[in-house]
């Protein structure tokens, strides 16, 4: 194992011994929550993410988190299942380091199912009480019992694509805490 997943699988076992979430973590050291990460996928999907990172790269447009509902419940994020929580903006790719750079090694079992990933910068990351559930933004404009038949394209790793009602749905409740202009 790298020695920068060591240190991040340390002070993820540390923050978690405390009690802490990430966002409380930040606070207590005092950083700010908007920093450098990433975006990873699976091997089959590397082309996928590279094309949507550099479309938006190309017309400023930004990538959303959604934590799914099923996320398995080690990782601490029961609170946020269900939830669009960050707005993350595609970074250009350092001169050197490609996309295995980028991966992502599971925390719980140390598997890298991810091995592509693509830099990101933070923009903004809501309050938890704040964040909205993706299934009311999509049957809001999709119509009643559509939600579950929309996340089918979450049956792989690949991102999802927000059709343009959507994404202004969304844009709707990070507009008081970012700016889209």
């Amino acid at each position: 194992m790298e020695i920068r997943h060591q240190v991040g699988a340390r002070i993820q076992k540390v923050r978690k011994e405390a009690g802490l979430s990430q966002e409380g973590l930040a606070l207590e050291a005092g950083l700010n929550r908007t920093y450098i990460s990433h975006v990873s996928a699976e091997k089959e999907h590397k082309e996928h993410l590279k094309d949507a990172c550099e479309k938006r790269l190309e017309n400023g447009g930004l990538l959303a988190t959604y934590i799914l509902i099923g996320i398995n419940s080690n990782y601490g994020l029961n609170h946020l299942k269900g939830k669009v929580t960050t707005l993350l903006k595609p970074i250009p790719m350092p001169e050197s380091h490609d996309m295995t750079d980028y991966n992502h090694i599971n925390s719980l079992n140390g598997i890298n199912k991810w091995p592509y990933g693509w830099p990101l910068k933070v923009v903004c990351t809501l309050p938890t009480e704040k964040c909205p559930k993706l299934k009311y933004i999509i049957e809001s404009i999709n119509g009643p019992n559509t939600f579950q038949n929309w996340t089918k394209q979450f049956s792989s790793t690949k991102p999802a694509k927000l059709f343009k009602d959507e994404s202004k749905a969304l844009q709707t409740f990070f507009e008081p805490f970012f700016s889209f202009n």
